[in-house]
């Protein structure tokens, strides 16, 4: 039989039954800690307080930061207070109230007033949730849009209100399954609380946009041609002058990559017309983490940037911010005027009446979050946006001794201990030296945290609390020059701990300094992740049901997060030396050797009714090593027969770690029951299950293989 490529076999619904249930969120990332995550320090979504804009709150890939000064003071709440999250694609709101709502891994979590405790208010690992988005019926209203699967093995998508700021949510609505199987996203128009549009995949695999006018009770699907499984749809905004004018991004790879990796390759598309006709806006080669509309709706900005994977190429020169007036992008949609106005990564954009916000990276910009008057600049102005957030200068949130967020100050995982290494903060809470400083741009010092506190175990959420950080600082002001501090203790130097970009794509380096000399462990950690299906939640998370393996829908997903604590040589300790996250792998070596099963050509499982043998027949590389790999797999029955036209998924997990794979392979059937599955990225050196589910008439059964990767 000749090969035919799927994505897995037949519908998505038959894909997904396969291997499905929507697993507790993320891109989740299950045993993702903040500092222990493994992942290139990166913001990933900003939320202003509509009510009170001096109160922000920041997530990123070390958890959640907040301010309510404005961005003088930044406070770091860690996972012991708002549940797990391994997420790329955090969801995140600040309600009237000054409560936040934000996604875990267990679903949609509620803080009380001090933002130290946090309780459960919707989701559960049989409907977990896809997204939220702040509702124009009410002030303090917002919607929620979760996925289940049903009896009969199709996934259906809902609806839920809440009007009391995520305190209670009432069931609102289903989306019809022929017009959406399997939703991940929504909005609601700003000027129409009736009009709410959702965008996800069809039973066909097919992206789709749809739209009702009557809150979900009922809705019409319009098909975005070109989108799919491997590019699915994700709202990006909904005019709220015009809520007809909808703009919609994907999360996207071309498989023809620089050095044998694939590039990131996103696009945003728009529809003047409610979804009836589609136009590709803009493609670029990078990941579009950033969307927004000038708060009188007369420009549209778009930011790229780059997840620093090794495993994923992004082209530099394109990179950055650009923009366009929306009256030409609606004149011309198919070929609009862009201009490139910024030329650095960019991974999330706020446009409010009072600044421009940008997230961008410390060690480029000297600022992990910036801010500008507005969007009238270009690439003549060599710093457009002034620092309002310095990583170094982050401090743990103080919370009382009786809430889940004071374990934040002695949490070994997630906690501050962890942290402060990975924001090069000052790690210290009683005083004295801090954690080594960051580095600014074009090699020059970054704030280093050190000199003394105030004594206390934590510093206040308040506008009058120190920052407590001394040493040398040296970064960019909004008008360019650097400005500088310095106290009697904890200098930086000129690029200590900096992270270097390769200028052929993302082959990036970073270095974190040792953790306090008492714990005297040094954190690394390698990632390899190919997100494959997966803007919202770039990649689903997986775990292992006794015969269930959750892909999580294509789009929500578990970009995990690892640690791998190992004593560094003297040298590295001292000196704070980089270490490259590329194709080669860390000196540190894997602790599984001796466990797990010993890999060899030929080797094969029975599932537990005897009815498949699954052998591995081909590995490239053979055995497995960190980065791409890819394998062929013979099936037979019990009568040693090939199996064919059978749906077959994959699925890894490391036990140690607590988390699954970061991307979805692709299966190709070829002959004679064989199946080719690539590439599985193995983004870190442990002990992986990995597993492979078969599903003839309906009935899956799963296979898994023990293997210590080096």
């Amino acid at each position: 039989m000749g090969a035919r490529e799927h994505r897995s076999v037949g519908s998505v619904g038959a894909r997904l039954r396969a291997a499905a249930l929507l697993g507790g969120l993320s891109l989740a990332l299950v045993a993702s800690t903040a500092a222990a995550n493994g992942r290139f320090p990166r913001a990933q979504r900003l939320i202003r307080d509509q009510v009170n804009p001096d109160v922000m709150a920041l997530y990123g890939t070390y958890g959640l930061l907040v301010t309510r000064d404005a961005g003088a003071s930044w406070r770091h709440v860690c996972e012991a207070a708002t549940g797990a999250y391994a997420g790329e694609d955090p969801l995140l709101e600040i309600m009237a109230d000054e409560h936040i709502v934000l996604r875990n891994d267990t679903g949609l979590s509620r803080s009380d007033a001090s933002l130290c405790s946090y309780d459960t208010v919707l989701g559960s690992s049989a409907a977990p949730l896809q997204d939220i988005t702040r509702d124009s019926a009410g002030a303090n209203a917002v919607l929620a849009l979760s996925t289940a699967l049903g009896d009969d093995g199709v996934f259906v998508s809902s609806l839920s209100a809440s009007t009391d700021g995520g305190l209670t949510f009432a069931p609102l609505a289903s989306v019809p399954t022929d017009i959406l199987e399997l939703g991940l996203t929504l909005d609601v128009a700003a000027s129409q609380p009736n009009l709410i549009y959702l965008s996800g995949l069809d039973d066909q695999g097919r992206g789709k946009l749809a739209r009702s006018t009557n809150r979900g009770q009922s809705c019409v699907g319009f098909e975005i041609t070109g989108l799919g499984i491997a590019a699915p749809p994700y709202i990006a905004a909904v005019s709220a002058q015009d809520p007809d004018q909808v703009f919609v991004r994907t999360d996207e790879f071309s498989r023809a990559g620089f050095e044998g990796r694939e590039t990131a390759n996103d696009s945003l598309y728009f529809t003047p017309d409610g979804g009836q006709t589609w136009h590709l806006a803009l493609n670029k080669r990078g990941k579009l983490y950033g969307f927004a509309l000038s708060p009188d709706e007369q420009w549209v900005l778009a930011g790229f940037g780059d997840p620093v994977l090794p495993a994923i190429f992004v082209e530099p020169d394109e990179l950055g911010l650009y923009r366009v007036a929306l009256e030409d992008l609606v004149a011309s949609p198919d070929d609009p005027p862009w201009e490139r106005i910024y030329d650095r990564g960019v991974t999330c954009l706020r446009w409010t009446e009072q600044a421009l916000f940008a997230c961008v990276v410390q060690d480029e910009s000297g600022f992990e979050l910036g801010r500008a008057p507005d969007a009238g600049f270009s690439l003549a102005d060599t710093a457009p946006f002034e620092g309002l957030l310095r990583l170094p200068e982050v401090r743990p949130l103080e919370c009382p001794a009786e809430s889940p967020g004071a374990a934040c100050l002695t949490e070994e995982i997630t906690g501050w201990l962890a942290t402060c290494d990975v924001l090069r903060a000052q790690c210290s809470l009683d005083g004295g030296q801090g954690g080594s400083g960051g580095s600014g741009p074009s090699g020059q010092a970054g704030a280093g945290a050190g000199g003394t506190t105030s004594g206390s175990s934590g510093a206040p959420l308040d506008p009058s609390a120190s920052a407590a950080t001394g040493g040398a600082s040296s970064t960019p002001s909004a008008n360019g020059e650097a400005s500088g501090d310095s106290s009697s203790a904890g200098s930086a130097q000129p690029g200590d701990g900096a992270g270097a970009r390769s200028s052929s794509g993302s082959c990036s380096a970073s270095a974190h300094p040792r953790r306090t000399a008492e714990r005297q462990t040094s954190i690394w950690c390698s990632f390899f992740a190919l997100l494959l299906v997966a803007a919202r939640r770039r990649a689903f998370r997986r775990t292992i049901a006794p015969w269930l393996v959750a892909l999580l829908a294509l789009a929500a997903g578990s970009l995990s997060a690892c640690s791998d604590e190992s004593a560094s040589s003297e040298n590295n300790s001292s000196t704070g030396a980089v270490t490259g996250l590329g194709a080669q792998q860390s000196a540190t070596e894997s602790d599984c050797a001796g466990a797990g099963e010993a890999f060899e050509l030929g080797m094969s499982k029975t599932t537990p009714s005897g009815a498949v043998t699954v052998a591995i027949v081909a590995a490239n590389p053979a055995p497995p090593l960190t980065g791409s790999n890819s394998w062929t797999v013979e099936l037979r029955t019990e009568n040693d027969e090939p199996i064919t036209g059978a749906s077959v998924s994959f699925a890894g997990r490391m036990p140690l770690h607590r988390h699954g794979l970061n991307a979805l392979p692709l299966i190709r059937e070829l002959d004679g029951g064989r199946y080719e599955i690539q590439p599985i990225i193995l983004y870190m050196p442990q002990l992986w299950e990995l597993s492979v589910v078969v599903t003839r008439n309906d009935e899956p059964e799963d296979v898994t293989f023990d293997i210590c990767v080096p």
